[in-house]
C-alpha cells in the first residue's frame, strides 16, 4: 500500500482469490452424489429440515458460543493493525510486519490442536474431546489477552496477543465438527446456521470495538473481549456432547 497504493492491495488480494478458485476446482476429488436427482427433497422439505434445525436446542447454544467467539475472532481480524498504530505507536510498515503474527501463529496452531482433538476423541469420545478443546482454548486465548493488556513491553504484548489468536483458530475445528454431527444429514445447513450467527458477531464487533477504544483506551477495550472469550467457554457448558451418534435432540 506504501508503494504501490491501496487498489493494488485489492488486485493482488483479487488474483490471490482467482488463484485458490482455480485449485480448488482442480483439486477436489469428484463424489458421486447418494441419492438420484429425483429423489432429493423439494424445497418445501429442505425448508422444513432447516426450520428443524433453526429450533435444535444444541445448535441453538453452539451458535450462541460461536456468535461470542467469532466476535473477538474478528477484533484480530479487522482492528489489530490499528492497534498497533495507535496504541502501541507503530508504523504502517512495522504494523504490517507484526500484524501478521496472529495469523502465523493460527497456521502453526489450529493442525496442531485438531490433531490432538483427534487423538482426545478417541480416548474420551469425539463429542466431549471438542468441547474440553474449545473450552480450553477460548479460556486459554482469554488469559493472554489480559496478558496482551496489561504488559508493558509491545513486544510482549504482540506475542501474548498473537498467542491468543493461535488458540482461538484452535478453536474453530470443535465447533464446525460439532455443528454438522449434530445434523449428518444435513451438514451444510448446520455449519450455514453457525457461520451466519458467526458473523452477526463479527457485525457486533466491528462496531464496538472503536466505540469501546475511544472511550476506554485499547486495554480496557482487550480486557472486555476476553471477558467475551471466558463466556464463549462456558457456553460450551450448554452444548449437549452426550455420545448419541452425535445427534442432539429438537426442542420442541
Amino acid at each position: 500500500m506504501e508503494r504501490f497504493g491501496w487498489r493494488a492491495v485489492f488486485l493482488l488480494s483479487g488474483i490471490i482469490a482467482l488463484l485458490t478458485c482455480i485449485v480448488w476446482v482442480m483439486s477436489m476429488p469428484v463424489h458421486e452424489p447418494a441419492v438420484s436427482r429425483t429423489d432429493r427433497p423439494a424445497t418445501f422439505g429442505v425448508l422444513h429440515e432447516l426450520r428443524a434445525l433453526l429450533r435444535n436446542a444444541t445448535l441453538r447454544q453452539l451458535s450462541l458460543a460461536y456468535l461470542l467467539y467469532s466476535a473477538v475472532y474478528f477484533v484480530f481480524v479487522f482492528w489489530f493493525f490499528r492497534y498497533l498504530t495507535e496504541g502501541r505507536g507503530f508504523t504502517i510498515l512495522a504494523s504490517g510486519v507484526w500484524g501478521s503474527l496472529p495469523s502465523v501463529a493460527g497456521v502453526v496452531f489450529a493442525p496442531l490442536i485438531g490433531e490432538y482433538a483427534d487423538r482426545l476423541g478417541q480416548q474420551i469420545g469425539s463429542a466431549r474431546a471438542r468441547r474440553r478443546i474449545a473450552m480450553g482454548c477460548l479460556l486459554s486465548a482469554g488469559c493472554f489477552v489480559i496478558i496482551g493488556a496489561v504488559v508493558p513491553s509491545a513486544v510482549l504484548a504482540i506475542v501474548a496477543l498473537s498467542l491468543s489468536s493461535g488458540c482461538i483458530n484452535g478453536a474453530e475445528a470443535p465447533f464446525f465438527s460439532c455443528a454438522t454431527a449434530i445434523s449428518a444429514g444435513n451438514p451444510g445447513a448446520a455449519a450455514g446456521i453457525l457461520n451466519l450467527r458467526g458473523n452477526l458477531g463479527g457485525v457486533l464487533s466491528i462496531w464496538l470495538v472503536p466505540v469501546m477504544s475511544q472511550a476506554w483506551g485499547w486495554n480496557g477495550t482487550f480486557l472486555f473481549w476476553a471477558g467475551v472469550c471466558v463466556a464463549a467457554a462456558l457456553r460450551w457448558l450448554t452444548v449437549d456432547v452426550r455420545e448419541r451418534g452425535d445427534v442432539a435432540p429438537v426442542a420442541t
